[in-house]
This record gives C-alpha cells, structure tokens and sequence, in this order.
C-alpha cells in the first residue's frame, strides 16, 4: 500500500513538534536538576555567609585602625622598602638571555620563540655592587625611622648609583651578544650560532625601576618625617605652655601662688 504524500501543513505542523521537542529537551533537563542545584547552592552559601560577615568585620576593623594611625610616612617607608626588596630580587633574576636562530623564528616569535642558550644575573655584569647599595639604603631607611630623618636623602644617591650601573654598565654588556662563552668549546655564541640575539629580561627593568624609585621616595620620606618631627616638637610645647598657665608646672605665674604671696 503506498503512503499517501503529506500536505505542507502537515509538514509545517511536524516541523514544529520537532522544535518543540528539540527545546523542551534541555528545559526538562534543567527543570529536573533545578531542586538539588539549588539545595547545593543553598548548604554552600549558608557556610560561606558567616565567613564573609567575619571577614567583612574584620576588614573594616583595619580600616578603622588604618585611618587613625597610618600616616603618609608609613606609605613612603613601605615603598622604600618595597624598592629596595626588589632591587634585592633583581639582583638574582635573569637580566639578559642569549638567543640563537632568531631569523627563522620571524613572524611565530609567540608561539614559538628561539631558544635561549645563554641567561646571566645582573650579578654577571657589576658583581655584588648594587647588593652593597641595597644594604647601604636598608641602613639608612633605619636610621631615618629612627629620628635621623635627613639620611633618608641619601637614598637619591643609592638610587642614582643603581640607574648608572644599570645604564652604563648592565645595558651594553645585556645586549652584546658577543660577549658571552656559552657556545660549543667556549666560543662565542654568536659566533658559533647563526642569528645570535642578545635581549634584556626582567631582572634589568626590575633594577632599574627600584632605583628610580628610591632616587624618588627617598626625598618624600625625609620630608614626611621631617614634618613628623616638627608637629611633635610644636605639639611639646604647646603641651608645656598648657601647663603653665594652668600652674600645673609650679612657676610664680599661678594666680593662687600669687594671692599667697
């Protein structure tokens, strides 16, 4: 028996209990793990809500410390010491590498860079020298936090001392490529490789963005603590003439030891 051909609004009719279906699928689905997504969701945010409250509390505790005892000194001594830690970082992190068959890795550089057969630390170039200024500006930081605010200007000069080691020194030696005997037998490597390219890595730039930055937070912090020093001293005295005129200090100028004399 042969079937008899549908009418197109048959087919528009099938067509769309197929959509039907095909979107109602994946509604019963969800639908279906709705009630215990949502249980999961509620155990979970139950035990995260108190911990975010405690945390929350917390938080707003050290801000409130925060603004009344943090001062711009504090500010300028963190970044002080961030500047020099970093310079101290810096001194062991590669500052320049070596690589070889750069020419025939034009154009795929980030997915496949050349390879790297030589990395030296700043160390390589200027020895312990800016380890030395390190310690140099640590021990004036201290003593500058320790009431001898006029040493923390000294810290333009340890930061000076670091951009020309960094400029004068690190820089020419990082990018001369001949300058290294990582190749076969200690040749050169650009001699024994084909396309030696020599670049600077992030232990230079680290270098020589801490000692910009003590060359500029050394001055702020010697004059935050100079302004420190000066409120505390204007802060004494008005204290002491506070005392005095109230008679509180003994002197003759008391109006009750006056009447009694």
């Amino acid at each position: 028996m042969n079937r008899r051909p549908e009418t197109p609004i048959g087919l528009l009719a099938d067509a769309v209990a197929i959509a039907r279906e095909i979107v109602l699928w994946p509604v019963r689905i969800v639908l279906a793990l709705a009630e215990p997504i949502g249980f999961a969701v509620l155990a979970a945010w139950r035990r995260i809500y108190p911990v975010l409250v405690d945390g929350w509390e917390v938080a707003r505790a050290w801000i409130e410390v925060a603004e009344h005892r943090v001062r711009p000194v504090h500010g300028f001594a963190v970044v002080t010491a961030v500047a020099i830690g970093g310079l101290v970082a810096s001194q062991f992190t590669d500052y320049r590498g070596v690589s070889v068959g750069t020419p025939q890795y034009h154009g795929v550089e980030a997915v496949a860079p050349a390879p790297r057969v030589d990395s030296q630390t700043p160390t390589w170039a200027h020895s312990i020298t800016l380890l030395v200024v390190a310690a140099a500006a640590a021990a004036l930081t201290l003593l500058a936090l320790r009431g001898r605010w006029r040493t923390a200007r000294l810290l333009v000069l340890a930061g000076a001392i670091v951009v020309i080691v960094s400029l004068a020194i690190d820089l020419p030696q990082g990018l001369d490529a001949s300058n290294s005997s990582a190749g076969p037998g200690g040749v050169a490597v650009s001699t024994a490789y084909e396309g030696a390219d020599a670049k600077l890595l992030d232990g230079f730039w680290a270098q020589l963005a801490a000692g910009v930055l003590l060359i500029v937070a050394g001055p702020a912090l010697a004059v935050q603590l100079r302004d420190r020093r000066r409120r505390r001293g204007a802060s004494g005295r008005r204290r002491s003439g506070t005392h005095e005129r109230t008679g509180l200090s003994g002197s003759p100028s008391s109006p009750i030891q006056g009447l009694g004399t």
